[in-house]
């Protein structure tokens, strides 16, 4: 059985192969709750390894449940990691955009009707899903997304 950590290079080799360039930016899509999926954790990796690897992370989006990765107010269990501080990291060290869709973020309490963003941590920005979209449709031959 693979380690995770090859699961990520294996992904990462098949898109480049796809891609067939040196670089590919990635437009990441995240629609799991932190604590009800592995999924999270897994497109920390992905972007680590991505990043490790020399390619470029333009966008994180967090749609449906995904928008709790953004809750400044969720506390990890004792030994369970912080997802928060990773996605921050990741931000601060690619400068990619977290991205909330803002109906996922109201629909859960996260963002109120005026806007008022008490429990998104301030790494994030509130914003629509044209804004995925939008990356999306750059023209940008090595723009690759992938969601988790």
């Amino acid at each position: 059985m693979f380690q995770q950590s090859s699961l990520y290079a294996i992904l990462l080799l098949t898109v480049r192969q796809k891609v067939d360039s040196a670089m590919t930016t990635f437009v990441i899509f995240v629609n799991t709750a932190p604590l009800n999926s592995i999924n999270g954790r897994h497109a920390i990796k992905f972007c680590q390894a991505a990043m490790a690897a020399g390619h470029q992370i333009q966008q994180i989006f967090f749609y449906g449940d995904g928008v709790n990765h953004a809750n400044c107010h969720a506390l990890p269990v004792s030994g369970e990691t912080p997802l928060l501080a990773q996605w921050i990291d990741i931000k601060r060290i690619s400068g990619a955009a977290l991205n909330l869709c803002i109906t996922a973020a109201e629909k859960r309490g996260l963002v109120s009707a005026g806007n008022q963003q008490e429990s998104v941590s301030e790494a994030f920005s509130v914003c629509g899903m044209a804004d995925y979209f939008s990356a999306l449709h750059q023209n940008e031959p090595t723009l690759v997304s992938i969601q988790f």
